[in-house]
This record gives structure tokens, sequence and C-alpha cells, in this order.
């Protein structure tokens, strides 16, 4: 049950999630390791966060952080029979945060709800680092649970999705249901009213009046029995409090006094009529040992000898002086890092065992223009930042080129995607061709990459991209830009627009690099190398030419 205490710690049960109604018909497969009900162990209990998704379509991809969210509940309508695809394997295991164990001994469950009412769901892996063992359909109107688990003994790049079993949700919509019926009863200290409710109402707790000189209390006597308003009884009191106050005059004769006598290591001191009575200690406590010392004439007994050990320096500063206890020891390290424009290896340092990682794909190229349409700004490419990865031995890092510019008129190419060792970010898109009636500006790479403008008349922006983990974020999309002037890129300032007739902007990255739309009969400009911008549109004219992306880049960051 090592994957199921794992799967507890990782994201505790009743996390702003809902109560789910009893699941009907269970039917665990015979193929499951660990079984439903080891899982699920009072299913009247069993609360799950959601992440509702309305399947308008036939396919769905699922970012990292939904695929883990709990239950991924799609509650569209679909077209046909469709998949579900899970985000590559560096996004799932991202989407986990960076301290968890990657040797197989952490696990987390996947759910998927499939409320389509005719169609199958297919779970499918987001890229060959990731295998489904079992059953990966969810037939319409019911449940799959599958449990993931991260990494192996030799690979913590992989992941390993194990089919665990489903159950119908036709039986009710998880939160839903009717009360008939609830009543209240409480002590007979208290009242109640709105008792009971059969539709809707208020239960109101109150209490009750109670006699004066009254005091809330257990039996006065006999077993123990629950407390009770009643009288306070002579037994109730502390015995000690009905005796007189004690003296130590000779005089004393008051019935029920006390004499003080001092035993050993104690004095009385009376202080005479209304006077206060000293009571002193004359022991002296012993001490176990004396104090430590470093000096050579520490010969008392029970003394002890401070001696320094490696990295440690004492100094004795003499009677009635101190002792300064100082450490020598060096330690520690600087943050480095290594920059890469171009392809090549990290070789980590001795002692070097994680890095961070800045990671951006190439830009994607701009469009060219023709006469009446101006070409679109090409979208960037994904990018990851502060990413902390583990590393043991060299790692092939390959920085992704700019998307080539197309030949006057015609679409460029892809921006290329940027890795170290098995950790990947994805191109940014080449606007599509000018020669449509509607101009439109590439879309930025990575699953959740912003859409480029689109646009028949004036200008219009790229939507930048967003937050797909922790980590990693979609790319921005470019601009297109009509007669009126060009559009500029998605993310921050992207690439100008070439003003009148003038293409649109390149997406920039959080490095800019977005290249500025040509002007009316100009050329697109390139996307700045190293930044993953994209390249500007071509302006509107007789086949001009769109400008090339910008190349990606790799930073690496560690402690030495």
């Amino acid at each position: 049950m090592q994957h199921h205490r794992a799967l507890r710690r990782a994201r505790p049960f009743l996390n702003l999630g809902i109560i789910l109604a009893q699941p009907g018909q269970l039917r665990p497969d015979t193929s499951n390791t660990y079984g439903l009900d080891a899982l699920v162990s009072n299913v009247n209990t069993y609360a799950v966060d959601l992440a509702n998704l309305t399947q308008s379509g036939t396919n769905i991809t699922l970012t990292g952080a939904q695929a883990i969210a709990g239950v991924v509940r799609l509650i569209g309508t679909a077209a046909n029979n469709f998949t579900v695809t899970l985000p590559p394997t560096a996004r799932l295991i991202d989407a986990l945060g960076p301290t968890i164990a990657k040797d197989g001994s952490f696990a987390v469950e996947i759910s998927i709800q499939n409320e389509d009412p005719t169609f199958t769901a297919t779970l499918v892996v987001g890229d060959a680092s990731t295998t489904i063992n079992g059953t990966a359909t969810v037939e319409p109107g019911t449940r799959r649970i599958w449990l993931l688990t991260v990494g192996s003994t030799y690979n913590y790049t992989v992941c390993s999705i194990q089919n665990i079993g489903t159950f119908s949700t036709s039986g009710g919509i998880p939160g839903t249901g009717t009360v008939t019926s609830v009543a209240q009863t409480v002590p007979v200290e208290f009242s109640v009213s709105g008792s009971p409710i059969t539709g809707a109402g208020t239960l109101a707790i109150t209490k009750v009046n109670e006699n004066a000189n009254t005091v809330w209390a257990g039996p006065t006597s006999g077993a123990p029995a629950q407390p009770t308003f009643r009288a306070l009884a002579a037994a109730d009191v502390d015995p000690l409090l009905t005796q007189t106050f004690a003296t130590v005059h000779a005089e004393t004769s008051l019935a029920n006094s006390r004499t003080l006598t001092a035993g050993a290591g104690i004095t009385i001191t009376d202080g005479g009529p209304q006077g206060p009575v000293t009571i002193t200690s004359t022991a002296v406590p012993s001490l176990p040992q004396t104090f430590a010392t470093i000096a050579t004439e520490a010969t008392l007994a029970n003394s002890r000898k401070l001696t320094a050990g490696t990295g440690i320096t004492l100094t004795d500063g003499g009677p009635l002086g101190n002792l300064t206890i100082a450490s020598t020891a060096s330690g520690g390290g600087t943050l480095q890092s290594q920059v890469f424009n171009a392809s090549g290896t990290f070789t980590p340092g001795s002692g070097v065992t994680g890095v961070w990682l800045d990671l951006y794909a190439g830009g994607g190229a701009g469009a060219g223009g023709v006469t009446a349409h101006q070409g679109g700004g090409g979208g960037t490419g994904e990018f990851c930042e502060g990413f902390l990865v583990p590393v043991s031995g060299a790692q092939t890092i390959t920085v992704g080129a700019g998307g080539a510019a197309g030949s006057a008129g015609n679409v460029g190419s892809n921006g290329g995607n940027t890795s170290f060792g098995p950790w990947t970010v994805l191109g940014g898109n080449a606007a599509p061709d000018a020669t449509t009636s509607t101009s439109a500006g590439g879309n930025g790479g990575g699953i959740r990459g912003g859409l480029g403008g689109v646009g028949s008349v004036g200008t219009a922006q790229g939507v930048p991209g967003t937050s797909e983990t922790p980590s990693f974020y979609g790319g921005s999309g470019g601009g297109v830009g009509q007669s009126a002037g060009g559009g500029s890129g998605g993310h921050a300032t992207g690439g100008a627009g070439g003003g009148a007739g003038g293409g649109g902007g390149g997406g920039s990255t959080p490095l800019g690099g977005g290249g500025a739309g040509g002007a009316a009969n100009n050329p697109g400009n390139a996307g700045t190398a190293n930044t993953g911008g994209g390249g500007g549109g071509g302006g509107n004219g007789s086949s001009t030419v769109g400008g090339a992306g910008g190349s990606g880049k790799v930073v690496v960051y560690w402690i030495g």
C-alpha cells in the first residue's frame, strides 16, 4: 500500500471538494492491482476536486494541473468517440511540484468522468515516456480511475499509469439530493426550535432559563452522572476552606487553628500581631558538576575539559573571562550559470546533482505579403523559467532554430524545439498564408500557446500565452494588420505593426525579440536571435517576404 499512502500525502482529501453520491454498480477490473475499494474506503464520504471541461468537439488535451486535479469531469456533448490526451511527461511531472520522489515510490490518482450519454472517451499518453497499463477507455456515464506512478529506480523521467477500475455515474450528479426530514435533539439544559425540518427551515438552539442560586454540576454523592442545575452543596466546597488561617503565636486559641513548625532547612520568622509570617529556606542545593573550563588547572572533581574538534576553535578568556567557541569550517557555494545560444553539452561539476533551467524554443516565421493582403507575424516559442531538474552526468542541449522565412508571398516555417536532456519546449508557429481574404498571425508554441490575431480590416493583436504548470508557459501569438496598420505581437509589447498597409508584428517572449511588420511593399523584420521571438509579416505589396523567427536559448543555473 506504499502507493496509496503517497497518494494521500500528495493531496489531502476534503480540500475544497464536494461530497459525491453513492457510486452505483461498482465494477473493479480483474487486472486491478490495488482495487477500487482500497482507494475509496467509504464512497459515502469520498471527496475530490473537480476540473469541469466542456466537451464540444471530439478530442481534449489536458494540462498538467487538470490531469492531477482529482476528477476531470467531461460535461459537454461529443460528436463521436473521442480522446483525452495527457500533457507531455515533463509537464505532468512538473505539475506535481519539485519535491516529489521520482524513483517509483510516489503515486497520485487520475480520474476521468465521461458524462456524454453516447460516445466513449479514451485516455491517450502525451508522449512515449508515459505508459498506460490496462484499460484506457471511459464508457458513457461512467468514471474510471488510474494510479499514476512517477519515475522508476532507473529512470526519473518516465511515468506509469495503472488502471484501477470503473463505476457508473448515471445514478445521480455529485452534490445533489433532497432532504425530506431533519430533526434536532439537545440536552435538557437547552431548547430547540424549528425541529423537524421537512422541506426548508432553520434549527435554533437556545439556553433554558434556570432558577437563581443554582450551579451546573454533577451529583452531590454516589456514582457519576450527567451534570444538572442544582443548589450548591457543602460537599462541593474544598474542606480546607472551612479551616481558619494558621498562626504561630502562643496566644492562639481558636478552634481548628494550626501551628507552623520549621522543618530541616526552613526558618520561620514571626512578624508579630498583624505582621507577616516569613518562611525561608536555608538549604544550599548541591550541583552535580562544576562549571566547565579549558584551563589545565581545572582539577575540581566532576569538572570537564573542552576540546576543539574539526573546524572549531576555542579561546579561553582566563579566570572570570569568556570562553569563545568559533567555527573555522568553510562551505556553501555561489550561484553559477552557463548560457547556450547554440546547441551543445552541459557537464555538471563535482557534487552538482540538480540545476535550474530557462528554456526558450525558436519563434515562427512571419508570412509574406501580396497585393491587397499583408502577412501576419509569427508566434513565439514555448518557454520555461526556473525549472528545477536533477542531473547526473553530461546533458545534451538543443537550441531550437528560428523559423525560416518563406519566399515572397508564401508561408515560412515553424520555430524549432529547444531541449535539455529529456526536458523540451515547443517551437512557435509560422503565420499562415496571406493570400486568403482574412490574414492571421501565427499561434504561440505549446498546449497553452496564445492565438495569432485574425482580421479582415484594421489591426488585430496576438494573444499572450498562458501558464501550463508553475514553470512552463505557452508562447504568444503574432499580430495581423490590414490597410489601417499592422498589429503588434501578443506577449507584453510584441513587434510593432508595419503601419498603413503594413504586416503584423511578431510575438515576443520575456526576452523580447518580436520582429516588426514590414511597411507597405516592404519585407517583414526577423525576430531577434536567442529570444524565441516571432518574425514580422511582410507588407501589402507585390510579393513581399516575411521575417524569419528568432532562435531559442538555454540558461543553466546551479550552486557550486
